[in-house]
């Protein structure tokens, strides 16, 4: 277990008083109902951006029975709860996580850009792609509002945001950009709701914290777009006019903690994907500061490298393809885009410095200097 430092964290927080949050994000879950070995869902495997679909049941069932022996005050999901927008596999996984609103834990959820109007609900049986019916806003809140929207002390009209009170001293604020066509930005109307419920809690002297799916800040100076809200801007400017100090999001499938100002913004790493990690969040007593941890599942992490290095391998190769190297500097090159690939979406301790100065950046120094991986690499480098 990790924990990241914040400018608006105490090195420790004590545990009187305090409340505890495992946030989750981007499960991408696809039913079992929906998939078999056949040819087609292999073909998904080998073209999919290192996702352990064919895990999923296994992952969200472990995850859930963690959350249960630990008992966390609550869970945060921020969006991308199905692989496309399934609604047999929203259905499945809201069936999941009843058990631990049972077990007096209660789930709060946030729709991503899959879940909502996505065209590629397909099934994955034998060899060819089928249909299954996807969700439209109204069908998400009806299967998963009961994860935070359907009890809410305020809900927007015209998305599926709202407010929830976490303590007396404290609300989350649900900021969902997903249930429109012009996925990623926070509309006008949304917005106006949200000033408003901000308004009100500055008033009361209400601490709040927000969650959203595309993040608020930029996680990587070189790969945000698609990432941030398209308006981000202003949800930025928002937060910090009324004192927000935290925001969580998912998107990226990078683990990575933006800080502007007084805004810090926490990008969680998907959960299917390696190391197939989520976060812990402490918020003390006087609910100012707060501690992040990640935490790792402790299954198919072996797995899940294999096919995160899979993913990588089959982005590079065509990259060096042209260039006049033996084969042994391009396994190595390939090998070094991985391992600094994996160390950066994970959000690892690492020596930068030894891997700058190593034989096989110099590599890619020498002979990729004009391709993107370079610069990518770089950038995850010196960042």
């Amino acid at each position: 277990m990790k924990q990241i430092n914040h400018l608006h964290q105490r090195d420790t927080i004590s545990k009187e008083g305090s409340l505890v949050y495992w946030i989750a994000t981007d499960m991408h879950y696809l039913a079992d109902e929906l998939f078999d070995d056949g040819p087609i869902f292999q073909e998904l495997l080998l073209t999919n951006d290192g996702k352990l679909i064919e895990r999923g049941s296994e992952i969200l069932d472990t995850f859930i029975e963690q959350a249960k022996n630990a008992k966390p005050d609550g869970i945060l999901i921020c969006g991308d709860l199905t692989f496309n927008g399934e609604a047999i596999s929203l259905q499945k996984f809201t069936e999941k996580f009843s058990y631990l609103q049972e077990a007096g834990i209660p789930v709060y959820v946030i729709p991503g850009n899959h879940d909502i109007d996505y065209p590629f609900s397909n099934t994955y049986i034998g060899d060819e792609h089928g249909k299954t019916e996807n969700m439209n806003t109204e069908a998400f809140s009806r299967i998963a509002g009961r994860f935070g929207y359907d009890n809410a002390i305020y809900k927007d009209d015209s998305s599926f945001s709202y407010v929830t009170a976490l303590s007396d001293d404290l609300w989350l604020m649900a900021l969902d950009t997903n249930t429109h066509f012009n996925s990623g930005t926070l509309t006008d109307e949304t917005f106006q709701w949200a000033e408003e419920q901000l308004k009100l809690a500055k008033e009361k002297n209400i601490q709040v914290i927000t969650m959203s799916h595309q993040n608020v800040l930029k996680q990587n100076d070189m790969m945000y777009k698609g990432f941030v809200m398209n308006n981000h801007d202003e949800v930025e400017t928002l937060l910090k006019k009324y004192d927000v100090y935290l925001n969580l999001s998912g998107h990226s499938h990078l683990q990575h903690t933006a800080i502007s100002g007084s805004l810090t913004d926490i990008c969680t790493e998907s959960l299917s994907v390696y190391p197939l990690q989520f976060g812990i969040l402490t918020i003390s007593k006087d609910r100012q500061f707060f501690s992040y941890e990640n935490k790792e599942l402790g299954i198919y992490k072996d797995e899940a490298k294999d096919r995160f290095n899979e993913t990588v391998t089959r982005m590079v190769e065509p990259q060096l393809k042209g260039l006049n190297i033996t084969e042994d500097i391009r396994n190595k090159m390939i090998d070094f885009a991985c391992e600094v690939n994996a160390y950066s979406y994970a959000g690892a301790d690492y020596d930068k410095s030894s891997l700058l100065n190593s034989d096989e950046f110099g590599y890619w120094k020498a002979y990729g200097k004009d391709l993107f991986w370079y610069t990518y690499l770089k950038n995850m480098l010196e960042e």
